[in-house]
């Protein structure tokens, strides 16, 4: 909240919102996640919707549709992972510096792997751990076009 009030990024939730927290844009790139927020979504005017294309239109407002193949990464396990979507997707737009927040890793431990418990699904700890390698692998990759700095913990700094 501090980061935002002093430096005034442009922010972009990844398959959430929530009104406690300023908003410009929402990425959703699972159509399970937006099934979940399609209709909550509605009552944010003033937040920017991007969804992939494997998202059929709904009764959600006017969004901006992005390819979904052109964002995903090519290994299997993370090949859909939200977050490394919107930063290829950021990449792709020329942005040079990214900050991250909650952007904190999968755990196995408890069912805090996401904002809302709605959205938590049941995992294993040996997926988590390689899961983790995975991403971490596709973040260094990535900050080698992109300043990527994390404004939270995260396991994968």
């Amino acid at each position: 909240m501090e980061f935002i009030e002093k430096e005034h990024p442009y922010v972009i939730s990844v398959n959430f919102v929530d009104p406690r927290y300023h908003m410009d844009a929402c990425f959703v790139s699972n159509h399970k996640r937006m099934d979940i927020i399609g209709q909550e979504i509605q009552h944010f005017t003033k937040i920017q919707t991007i969804l992939t294309s494997n998202i059929p239109e709904g009764p959600w407002k006017e969004c901006l549709y992005v390819d979904y193949d052109r964002y995903t990464n090519d290994d299997e396990m993370i090949s859909d992972n939200a977050g490394l979507m919107l930063l290829k997707l950021l990449e792709h737009c020329g942005a040079t510096e990214v900050y991250l927040a909650g952007f904190d890793g999968f755990h196995h431990r408890y069912n805090g792997n996401y904002y809302s418990k709605e959205l938590n699904f049941k995992v294993n700890e040996e997926e988590i751990l390689e899961k983790q390698l995975r991403i971490r692998g596709q973040l260094a990759e990535l900050s080698q076009n992109m300043k990527i700095q994390f404004l939270t913990p995260s396991v994968y700094e």
